[in-house]
């Protein structure tokens, strides 16, 4: 089967798009502002978890049955937010630590996870 030689503008079209490629291969890659991918001091990589500072925020997830009313007020919690699908917020109360409240929502059998 005979060959055809390729027409004038298929060749212009591959050499316009390697320009092309070229010219935004080195706009994207040699660009001087770089996009941060960890915060430039520990002070802003500081996050605040639960027994971290003493008075962090606890998150639990109920066992089906149980009444979040009853068990925040039981262990001296204060409700943060709303509660959604037995997932809630607690906050413990003032003199309490996140640590001690974790402890005792381990011991509780209507708690599944603290």
């Amino acid at each position: 089967m005979p060959s055809f030689p390729p027409s004038p503008g298929t060749a212009f079209r591959s050499t316009r798009l390697r320009w092309l490629a070229l010219a935004l291969l080195l706009a994207c890659g040699c660009s001087t502002k770089r996009m941060p991918l960890a915060p430039a001091s520990a002070e802003r990589a500081s996050l605040t978890v639960a027994g971290g500072n003493g008075n962090a925020a606890v998150e639990i997830t109920l066992s089906p049955d149980a009444d979040l009313a009853t068990v925040a007020s039981a262990h001296h919690a204060i409700l943060h937010g709303n509660a959604s699908w037995r997932c809630a917020t607690l906050v413990p109360a003032d003199g309490q630590t996140s640590d001690a409240l974790i402890a005792e929502l381990s011991q509780d059998g209507t708690v599944e996870s603290a």
